[in-house]
């Protein structure tokens, strides 16, 4: 809440931009999770689950590593949006878009993202 006071900009473009770091760390959530799955079936395969992927472990492994390959798409593109407009050459307001300047939103939302990591770090 400190940090938006510093940023120049309408209440509602800092308000979506703060919307999309709270999306952005819960993406950033599922790039743990998601190893975390195949892992916990390799080192504990004897535990009861309540559901099991078609393909055994090597299905296991395809779908975690096709969603996790999503999910850090999409985070990637939470945090850095308009990249991928710029890769195939499409025109992106991006001031027009998101309220903020590109400087702006990239320094509020990687900042945030790395006080959130070193609150976790700590705990």
């Amino acid at each position: 809440m400190l940090a938006t006071t510093l940023v120049n900009g309408s209440v509602g473009a800092i308000f979506a931009v703060g919307l999309t770091i709270a999306i952005t760390t819960l993406l950033l959530s599922y790039m743990i999770i998601l190893p975390s799955v195949a892992a916990l079936r390799r080192t504990q395969p004897d535990v009861v689950r309540p559901f099991r992927i078609p393909g055994g472990q090597a299905g296991l492994y395809v779908c975690t590593g096709l969603a996790f390959g999503w999910v850090a798409f999409g985070s990637f593109l939470a945090v850095f949006p308009g990249v991928l407009e710029g890769v195939f050459g499409i025109n992106y307001d991006f001031s027009g878009t998101w309220g903020v300047s590109r400087a702006t939103f990239e320094i509020f939302t990687i900042g945030t993202l790395v006080v959130v990591v070193a609150v976790a770090a700590g705990g």
